[in-house]
């Protein structure tokens, strides 16, 4: 082996100038006072969510799979009358191991949702660049329907995390040609 070549930089380890480490820094803290904001805005007040009847009905199937005396082959049934998977309860298992109590649930959902403000952000800023991701991260952090719909027990409030991370891997895909 030459001189040269065993001198060259690696390129498959990650350096950062002085000027990449402010950038990133910078994008750490806007992600970090987003989420802050944004769990502020959405588990706050957790006694107000509404439970109801649908609620009730994911809430005891999830509980009955964490007892061991049910597993959903399906969840409950939609507007039009076909019936959800079963990913939804599922999911809604996992804060019930941990403490059995619809709060606990949304609490869990809340979260997704307060972890899809800062997804959104990097989302905006490998994309757009640092102004356009602030004012998504922003206006999806204090959005109140956003805020809303992450704290019920319902299929589409856990939607919101999973599809800001569906679109990362998709433009990751798209821009390099692999999906990492």
């Amino acid at each position: 082996m030459s001189k040269s070549a065993s001198s060259a930089p690696r390129r498959d380890t990650l350096t950062l100038t002085g000027q990449d480490r402010r950038s990133l820094a910078l994008d750490l803290l806007i992600a970090a006072l987003l989420f802050g904001l944004a769990a502020y805005l959405r588990l706050d007040r957790l006694w107000l969510v509404q439970f109801k009847y649908d609620e009730a009905i994911l809430a005891d199937q999830a509980l009955r799979l964490v007892e061991g005396r049910y597993l959903p082959l399906n969840g409950n049934p939609s507007g039009a009358g076909i019936l959800n998977p079963p990913g939804f309860i599922y999911l809604i298992t996992l804060p019930l191991l941990v403490r059995q109590s619809p709060l606990a649930v949304s609490a869990f959902l809340a979260t997704l949702g307060t972890l899809a403000v800062p997804a959104l952000y990097y989302l905006g800023r490998i994309t757009f660049g640092r102004s356009t991701a602030l004012t998504a991260g922003l206006l999806y952090a204090v959005n109140p329907w956003g805020a809303w719909f992450t704290r019920q027990i319902w299929e589409p409030d856990a939607v919101q995390l999973f599809a800001v991370a569906f679109a990362i891997t998709l433009f990751r895909f798209v821009a390099t040609g692999r999906g990492r």
